[in-house]
């Protein structure tokens, strides 16, 4: 019976023993879930950093794309560089249709139908003042032309907001240049000779400083390029001449010479011009003085 009982014992510690075996816990043999898991976590800590961010391409994702932004253009003159709008790309063009005056115009690339044009220097007095160009050595005067529009035109709508672009020109043309919107600015020089005399002093643009020469006598100054005379300042009472204004009670007048055009080139003879009408560059800085009473 002893022998028994000690068999029964042995036999509940064997049983007790293996059913340990089989029953682990679940952190000792972990599930397929539990793997994959770990397996990932392992990946990533192994797997080469990047410094690019892949995003996932959606049916609703947008990519960005420049082959169809709108560029501003740049467009030389003679006079300065204008920026086309950026509304204008590739829609309106442009075309110089005359040097004299510049003329510069812009037209709708589909129908052809005139948006403005830009008229430097121009004379006509169908156009539109636009402003003046404030230049070192000479101002330009800008006018426009913006005709009417056909209203009946599938193309209206469009080339009317073309038209309204031009303030986007002229904005542009304003930040650029010195630029006076709405006026005509008469050119001024800013470097002159001087001439001085006994009487008053004439200043004149520097540069035809070494074209001209100008001879100072009792009665006044005699300015002549070469052989060609171009005019005189005179003093006191002349017959002859246009008098121009009184300085410290003495009469100051001009007399303009006529130039021999078959006697020069037309190149020559236009420099001629040009050195007369700068005559009223001497009249320009003797309105300065407060002691010139204009006539």
């Amino acid at each position: 019976m002893k022998n028994s009982m000690i068999w029964f014992l042995v036999l509940i510690i064997c049983v007790s023993f293996c059913a340990c075996g089989d029953n682990k816990s679940p952190s000792e043999t972990p599930d397929s879930s539990s793997l994959s898991i770990i397996e990932t976590r392992e990946q990533s800590a192994t797997a080469p950093s990047s410094s690019v961010t892949e995003l996932p391409v959606t049916s609703s994702t947008t990519i960005p794309s420049t082959e169809h932004l709108q560029q501003e253009e740049l467009i030389e003159t003679p006079y300065a560089v204008i920026v086309a709008p950026a509304a204008f790309d590739g829609k309106v063009l442009h075309e110089v249709t005359s040097e004299a005056p510049y003329t510069l115009k812009f037209y709708n690339a589909e129908d052809g139908t005139e948006i403005f044009s830009l008229v430097f220097n121009g004379t006509d007095d169908a156009l539109t003042l636009l402003g003046t160009l404030i230049g070192e050595t000479e101002n330009t005067v800008i006018y426009m032309n913006v005709p009417a529009l056909d209203q009946e035109s599938p193309h209206f709508r469009e080339n009317a907001s073309y038209q309204e672009e031009m303030s986007t020109l002229i904005a542009r043309l304003s930040a650029d240049y010195e630029f006076v919107q709405n006026q005509i600015i008469p050119f001024v020089y800013r470097e002159t000779m001087v001439i001085q005399t006994d009487v008053l002093n004439l200043h004149y643009p520097v540069k035809w400083k070494e074209l001209v020469s100008a001879d100072v006598s009792a009665d006044g100054v005699r300015f002549h390029a070469g052989d060609t005379a171009l005019f005189d300042v005179l003093f006191g009472d002349h017959a002859e001449g246009y008098r121009i204004g009184n300085y410290k009670g003495t009469d100051i007048s001009i007399l303009l010479h006529d130039v021999d055009k078959s006697a020069c080139t037309e190149e020559e003879y236009s420099q001629y011009m040009e050195m007369q009408e700068d005559s009223n560059i001497l009249l320009d800085w003797l309105e300065k003085d407060e002691e010139f009473v204009h006539r």
